[in-house]
């Protein structure tokens, strides 16, 4: 029977005083990326429009999302990929 893939990806929240939300990722325990809070002012809205900007650190490049789940999904869809060792 072949072994399942473990899904195991971790987000940490740092929310403190004075800093920008973010987020720091593991997958199967190590440090991969952060995902950082990105505030856009919209002229014509009263809100900034708020993204996730995903920051691996094997040094790919930068991608922004409408939400944390999103960002989410979009690490799953890389471990299934094969980006890390999903073996458990």
């Amino acid at each position: 029977m072949p072994k399942k893939p473990c899904k195991e990806i971790v987000f940490r929240k740092n929310d403190g005083e004075g800093s920008v939300s973010s987020y720091d990722i593991f997958v199967m325990g190590e440090s991969v990326g952060k995902a950082v809070r990105k505030l856009t002012l919209v002229v014509e809205k009263e809100k900034p429009k708020t993204t996730w900007v995903l920051q691996l650190d094997d040094g790919s490049n930068s991608k922004e999302f409408n939400s944390v789940r999103l960002v989410r999904s979009h690490m799953l869809h890389r471990m299934m990929l094969g980006h890390w060792d999903t073996e458990a």
